[in-house]
Order: C-alpha cells, then sequence, then structure tokens
C-alpha cells in the first residue's frame, strides 16, 4: 500500500512539473495581452529549470494594437539567478535575450508618442510582472535593429544593425553602486563593425550618462538605396570612419561626432541622375570633397560640436568648416575618440 501511495505521489509531482509552465504561462500571456492600451506581447512558450533557478520565455512578439503592427521578436529571453551575487547577499538576476529583432518605424514612433505617458507606465508594470527581482547584467546575443521611416519598406531602404553582441552590467544600479555600464558590438549595414560603451548613474535626479561610439571602414556606398529615396543623393565609391562621444546631464545633452571619409565619390553616371535637385546635392559634395580633401591620404574630415538644451539643437556651424580647412590644409585631424567628457564620481541627489 505504501509503496502504491509512493508511486502515485511521484506520479502526481512528474503530471505537476510538466504542467507548471503551461500553468504559468496562460496567465502570463493574458496579462501581457491586457495590461496595455498600447502594446499586446505574447510568448509561445515557457520553460523552467530548478537547478538554475531560472526560466525561459520563447518565441515571443510584440505588437502595437491600434494599428495592428508586429514590431519586435525575439528567439528566447532566459532569466536565472545571480548566484554570485547571492553568495554576496545580494537577490538579482541575469537575463539573456536571444535573437531579438526589433523594427523602429515612424508608426511604432507615432503610437509611442501619442500614449507616452500611458507607454511608460505599461513598460513599468511589465517590468515588476515578468522580472519582480532586481537586475544583475543583460547580456544581449545574435540581435538586430532595422530603422526605417515606414513599416514594409524593402530591406535595402531601411538603415540595419545588425551582429548585436552585447552585455549590460549592473542593470538594477543600487545608491552604494549607482553607475550601470553597457558595451555593445554590432555590425552596421552589413559593412563596418561599429562599438559603443555606455555608462549611466541612475541614482542622480535628473540621470547622468555618456556614450562613446566609433565605426571604422564603413562603406558609404551601402548608403545609396536609403539616401536616394530620402534626398536624392547616391556615392559610387568612400569609406568612412565616425568616432563620437555625448554626455547626458542636467535634463541636457552636449557632444561632438568626428567622421572621416576617404576616397569619396559623389557624381555618378548621368543616367543615374533623377532631376536637378539629385545633380546638384551630389555636385556640391564633390566640390566639397574637393576643396576640404587632404591632398596626402585624400581624406575629408571634421569635428561637429552640438548640445541639446530647452529643446533647442545648437550646432557649432562655424567650427564644422574651421576644423575640416584645417585638416585639409594645416593640423590634420587625430582620428579617435577625444575623451572630452567624463561621469561626475559624486552622486549628489538620491533616486526617490
Amino acid at each position: 500500500m505504501k509503496k502504491r501511495t509512493l508511486i502515485i505521489i511521484i506520479c502526481l509531482l512528474v503530471v505537476f512539473r510538466i504542467a507548471l509552465p503551461y500553468m504559468i504561462l496562460y496567465p502570463l500571456n493574458v496579462f501581457m495581452g491586457d495590461f496595455s492600451k498600447v502594446f499586446l506581447i505574447r510568448a509561445d512558450d515557457l520553460s523552467l529549470s530548478f537547478l538554475r533557478g531560472a526560466y525561459r520565455l520563447e518565441a515571443i512578439e510584440a505588437k502595437i494594437k491600434d494599428p495592428p503592427l508586429s514590431f519586435l521578436k525575439i528567439e528566447y529571453i532566459d532569466v536565472s539567478l545571480a548566484w554570485r551575487d547571492l553568495f554576496q547577499g545580494n537577490l538579482r538576476t541575469d537575463i539573456v535575450v536571444e535573437g531579438m529583432k526589433f523594427d523602429l518605424n515612424d508608426q511604432l514612433l507615432e503610437a509611442v508618442k501619442k500614449n507616452a505617458e500611458a507607454s511608460a507606465k505599461d513598460t513599468q508594470e511589465l517590468g515588476k510582472k515578468v522580472l519582480p527581482i532586481r537586475i544583475s547584467r543583460v547580456d544581449i546575443k545574435n540581435s538586430e535593429v532595422a530603422v526605417a521611416d515606414m513599416k514594409g519598406l524593402p530591406e535595402e531602404l531601411k538603415i540595419k544593425i545588425t551582429q548585436i553582441d552585447g552585455r549590460i552590467s549592473n542593470a538594477t544600479a543600487t545608491e552604494k553602486d549607482p553607475l550601470t555600464l553597457a558595451k555593445i558590438k554590432a555590425v552596421l549595414q552589413d559593412s563596418a563593425t561599429m562599438y559603443a560603451v555606455g555608462e549611466v548613474n541612475q541614482w542622480k535626479t535628473p540621470a547622468e550618462w555618456l556614450l562613446s561610439f566609433e565605426a571604422k571602414e564603413f562603406d558609404i556606398t551601402s548608403l545609396n538605396p536609403f539616401l536616394t529615396h530620402k534626398l536624392p543623393l547616391n556615392f559610387t565609391g568612400g569609406k568612412m570612419d565616425v568616432y563620437a562621444e555625448v554626455k547626458g546631464e542636467n535634463n541636457g545633452l552636449k557632444g561632438y561626432i568626428k567622421p572621416f571619409v576617404k576616397d569619396m565619390q559623389a557624381v555618378g553616371n548621368k543616367k543615374d541622375f533623377q532631376g536637378i535637385k539629385h545633380f546638384g546635392i551630389e555636385i556640391s559634395g564633390e566640390l566639397a570633397n574637393l576643396i576640404f580633401s587632404r591632398k596626402s591620404d585624400k581624406t575629408v574630415a571634421t569635428m561637429v560640436n552640438f548640445s541639446y538644451e530647452k529643446g533647442t539643437l545648437n550646432l557649432d556651424k562655424g567650427g564644422i568648416v574651421s576644423s575640416a580647412l584645417a585638416h585639409g590644409y594645416t593640423k590634420e585631424l587625430p582620428t579617435g575618440l577625444e575623451n572630452k567628457y567624463k561621469m561626475n564620481k559624486n552622486t549628489n541627489e538620491k533616486k526617490e
């Protein structure tokens, strides 16, 4: 009798273990379908790993409800206990995001803009439900982002960032350790490898952040379909390196972009011209190349300093021309990041 009872209990436990993911997934999908008037999110599968203290959501898709528009797909999100933090007395999680595909377009931006306040509250509510424990780090693997001015454009008319791999460390910061660090490597337009490093002090009000970016040997002809669609403009040759730093603090931002263009050719065959405007833009580009190009290595380079305060973007227009002339004729503009900005070490205001 005891043996039979034990077998029944074991069978019930096995059935419960098999059914548990589905018992969790159904109400979770109901919540993710109803929690927001703007977004609808669904996962096709959920698996549990008790040994790792982990769960995994698979085949995730996010849509806008009105108008119906899919903008995000993720192969899986794995959430597990951060054991290294647990041994130090901190209960936090690690997250792995694999195979994310994010489409950023005007329809998505417009929907979020119309419902900005509701969207922010929805995101917070979703985070509390799906990720109830503080986050130690987030790893992003094999992901991509496509930027287009409207949904449904051909692939060649999109700006694509692919092969995204990165890590966000100390994602849920504390007063004792307020800095969140992000490092990302990706490929831009199937052409250049780009690197970005960011820091955020979440315990400052308003938040302070710093972003550094660089991309090398970018083939500018890869932008031709997009540029012809928007301007129009197209290149027949040229490589570009870009370096940039941006710092945000006190509800404003400041920074610079430093582009280096080599062997640029902007005038194509007459049969490619799409009108006087197209011809004028390409001739202007070629004249700029002729005037500002450094003779020793045929590069055109400049530094664009900018700031943004109280809704106004300010560009140092005089500095753009003067630094381009200096690079072309007198003092070569150095490649690489300037390291102009640093994060403040002290946290002046606590986060409420």
